[in-house]
């Protein structure tokens, strides 16, 4: 999965990896994303307002 242009944000850690658009989630649900999986709708969100989650990270 390219992660390209994606900053993955954890919520419940002091943890952050990427740069560009931020993509908030449990430290979890962004391990799954590190390694190839795509979450449920509504599992991930954008950082900013107006920003959306990239449609390759959900199912």
């Amino acid at each position: 999965m390219d992660l390209t242009g994606i900053r993955l944000v954890a919520d419940d850690l002091d943890w952050s990896r990427g740069t560009g658009s931020p993509v908030h989630g449990t430290a979890r649900e962004l391990l799954l994303v590190l390694f190839g999986r795509r979450l449920p709708a509504g599992r991930l969100h954008g950082g900013t307002e107006g920003s959306r989650v990239p449609p390759t990270l959900v199912a």
